[in-house]
């Protein structure tokens, strides 16, 4: 049979409402018809130790009011050891619990399982003695994330805010994308960091592996930086110039060497030693005209054009080898009418150059002069900086053709490696040896 229990107002027929049911089919049941109406329980201190608000349909430990489907009010909040714990959800035997959330001591955290990893104030998941602990670090605001009582993250507010294998134990740090497995991977045995690679190379502490792998920095002051003081390479948005970006390549037997643009408008090469500012060598303007700094060795020489001749031009290129020769020697030329058999030429002007730039720039002075137009001989000399023909022909008009040689002898000659302590050519040097490089 049924068992009900129920309440009317005593004057209507039917207006008696079951609130509750006792049958061997269903139970007990309170509130079988769904009304709005409550069921609490109160215990030795709480009238609300347990309280279903029907209306909201919410339910409330020691809570009158509870605001979420289940809100749970400790006025003293239970510490483990007290005999008065908070949550537990045990084992069917009871011998024993698997969670257990309770206050450690005056704070408001909450602690796990008795015979837990001596830990601070948290939460810790106990299953088969293997423990998951989340819970504070040295400080109330530090929280660290531990397995096997060994902590493997931590979480806090001073400088090192997030801390992976804390104990620095041999564990692994593996983070996987959509095609990679080891996106990025930290190999704590080898202290190797591997980027798209699965293990690193020997010796490195980070391997970038993977086809078509590159690394790449999008940012106007971002810079890369490999090595250390003595030797290593980085790129660096600003190299001893506040205009200049561009690669770093510093070692401590061979110096530094800076490639870098310059404003945008061409590419320029350099040294410094011991961090020094940047000495300019070569320079590549936007043109493609290159300067440079110093003397130039070269296996040959040639200048290569367009074709001039128009058919030509889209076919074919021109190519003609540098005049080379054992001396540094400078050529000047041209051609002058005699006057009543005699010309004077000024080398400067006709060379386009400052008055007195022949004289500081050139010794050991040859001439050769040619009459284009007859058979007259004619001769020339220089002294300074003129030139002056003359003909046998006194009354001569002819055409002559000059040129004049003379060697460099300007400070750059004397500074350089590749001439004596006269500044003449060393036109054969032994070679040099290369240094063994340090392992």
């Amino acid at each position: 049979g049924v068992l009900y229990f129920g309440t009317g107002d005593g004057a209507t027929a039917n207006s008696i409402k079951n609130r509750l049911e006792i049958s061997a089919a269903s139970g007990v049941v309170f509130n079988q018809q769904q009304q709005d109406v409550d069921f609490r329980v109160a215990t030795v201190n709480y009238a609300h130790g347990l309280f279903v608000d029907a209306s909201t349909n919410r339910v409330g430990i020691n809570n009158s009011a509870p605001g979420n489907t289940l809100t749970m009010s400790i006025p003293t909040p239970a510490t483990l050891g007290s005999g008065s714990d908070g949550i537990i959800i045990s084992n069917t035997a009871g011998t024993g619990y698997n969670t257990q959330l309770v206050r450690l001591g005056a704070s408001y955290n909450y602690s796990g399982a008795t015979g837990a990893p001596t830990v601070g104030a948290g939460m810790l998941y106990n299953y088969g003695g293997r423990f998951f602990f989340v819970g504070d670090g040295a400080s109330a605001s530090d929280f660290v994330f531990t397995t096997y009582g060994a902590n493997r993250l931590q979480v806090g507010s001073d400088s090192y805010a997030l801390v992976v294998n804390e104990d620095g134990a041999d564990y692994d740090f593996r983070v996987e994308s959509d095609t990679n497995t080891h996106a990025l991977f930290v190999d704590a045995g080898a202290s190797v960091v591997c980027i798209n690679s699965s293990s690193g190379v020997t010796g490195r502490i980070l391997t970038v592996g993977g086809n078509g792998a590159s690394i790449a920095v999008v940012d106007t002051n971002a810079g890369i930086y490999f090595g250390s003081t003595a030797t290593g390479f980085y790129v660096n948005p600003a190299i001893a110039r506040a205009s200049t970006a561009g690669f770093h390549i510093s070692s401590s037997q061979v110096g530094d060497l800076c490639i870098g643009g310059e404003n945008g408008a061409g590419i320029r090469f350099g040294t410094a030693s011991g961090g020094g500012a940047l000495n300019n060598r070569m320079y590549i303007d936007s043109a493609g005209a290159v300067t440079i700094v110093g003397s130039l060795s070269k296996g040959s020489g040639s200048f290569c054009i367009d074709h001039p001749l128009p058919e030509k031009t889209d076919t074919h290129q021109l190519v003609h080898s540098f005049i080379e020769g054992p001396q540094a020697d400078l050529i000047y030329r041209g051609k002058v009418a005699l006057v009543n058999g005699r010309a004077t030429v000024n080398i400067d002007q006709a060379a386009g150059m400052t008055e007195g730039t022949f004289v500081v720039l050139c010794r050991d002075i040859q001439c050769f002069t040619s009459n284009e137009s007859d058979w007259d001989a004619v001769r020339g000399s220089v002294s300074g900086n003129i030139l002056t023909i003359e003909c046998q022909n006194s009354s001569s008009s002819a055409v002559v053709s000059w040129m004049v040689i003379g060697e460099r002898q300007d400070p750059h000659m004397y500074d350089t490696d590749w001439t004596d302590e006269n500044g003449r050519v060393i036109v054969e040097p032994v070679k040099l040896q290369p240094e063994p490089v340090a392992q």
